[in-house]
């Protein structure tokens, strides 16, 4: 495999696993906000980022996996 090639799953692998990271995080600080009684909104505001989080995660393993298919 072509080092240029090794860079970029490198690159996509920090990536995702950051993007993990931070679902994960989001997921507690949810959870956190719903035991303190925060604004419902803000509340709101978080899930929907988890949320986009999720969307790039997936697209990320799609893509990988019709990658590795090829």
């Amino acid at each position: 495999m072509a080092y240029e090639t090794i860079a970029l799953i490198d690159i996509v692998e920090d990536n995702y696993n950051q993007l993990v990271e931070t679902h994960r995080n989001l997921d507690k600080e949810i959870k956190n906000m719903y035991n303190i009684h925060s604004n419902e909104e803000d509340i709101k505001l978080q899930k929907v980022k988890k949320l986009h989080l999720k969307d790039e995660i997936a697209l990320i393993k799609d893509r990988l996996t019709n990658l590795i298919k090829k």
